[in-house]
């Protein structure tokens, strides 16, 4: 509860559950991540309640600090939990490495800016490599758009689906390439509502 910065940081870990953790920090409290996954393998995350101001849950890929170099953020699955945040539901990249082989589903989230957001780098910095990443099962309101993606510094984002989702959103989908690239999003059976301050058209 009222975590100054990431309440869960798990970094080069394997074979990790988390169950039934509750999260409570202040919806204006920056870096008070939820639940951060980095450079971690064989990790599940279920029935777990969040409540914070910036990411609730995040995959990264840091692995230069991690001794062994043959570690990557993969295998991870992310089921029936409760996210409430300022910022991202999920936000899958930062750092420079691998994250692959991720299953999230039977989620509901009350307001976000977005609920899923891939981004192989923060501003300039870094270079994560994205695959293999699969959204579904998933409820939202209050929440400003359903995905925001971003590829740079000669990164890439390909194979990922985003699938029965229901959501009430103020503005749509985001993709972005610079120097990098971007193949095989899919969006399936998304029933989206938009609210009257919708503008960034994409």
């Amino acid at each position: 509860m009222d975590s100054p910065c990431w309440s869960c940081f798990l970094h080069g870990c394997e074979y990790v559950q988390i169950r039934g953790v509750k999260i409570k920090n202040p919806i204006w409290m920056l870096n008070s991540d939820g639940i951060d996954i980095d450079t971690s393998r064989y990790v599940t995350v279920s029935d777990c309640i969040i409540e914070t101001g910036d990411d609730a849950i995040t995959l990264r890929a840091d692995e230069g600090r991690v001794k062994n170099k043959d570690m990557h953020c993969e295998f991870v699955t992310v089921t029936n939990c409760v996210l409430k945040t300022g910022i991202c539901a999920f936000r899958i990249g930062v750092g420079t490495g691998i994250i692959r082989h991720a299953r999230i589903h039977g989620i509901v989230i009350r307001g976000a800016l977005n609920i899923v957001q891939l981004c192989t780098a923060y501003g300039e910095k870094g270079k994560a490599d994205i695959e293999d990443v699969h959204f579904s099962d998933i409820s939202a309101e209050g929440t400003d758009r359903l995905l925001q993606a971003f590829a740079r510094n000669g990164a890439y984002i390909k194979n990922v689906s985003i699938e029965n989702v229901c959501l009430a959103a103020d503005v749509m989908t985001s993709v972005e390439v610079v120097d990098g690239s971007i193949d095989g999003i899919a969006l399936r059976n998304i029933e989206m509502n938009f609210s009257d301050k919708s503008t960034d058209l994409c």
